[in-house]
């Protein structure tokens, strides 16, 4: 273990870049449950927009990276009108 005082504490397993956009993405076990820290930085990942998907399986990504673009689809949409 070495201590690196720039790496937050919860910072997530993976981030991407998909698209041109960026997302965070913390894998878990199908019990496997996030620390109060992951938790903490995932509401500051919310509050800054930058989708944060927590997935147990490439299949569960997949649908839940489906759900950002659909998202981001009708976001864009409601600003051309």
């Amino acid at each position: 273990f070495t201590y690196d005082p720039y790496l937050f504490v919860g910072f997530p397993d993976l981030c991407a870049f998909i698209n041109k956009r960026f997302y965070f993405i913390e894998v878990k076990s199908e019990r496997g449950k996030q620390s109060p820290d992951q938790l903490e930085f995932q509401r500051l990942a919310y509050e800054a927009k930058i989708p944060y998907i927590l997935t147990n399986s490439l299949e569960d990504f997949r649908q839940q990276l489906s759900l950002f673009k659909e998202i981001k689809k009708t976001l864009a949409r409601g600003v051309e009108k």
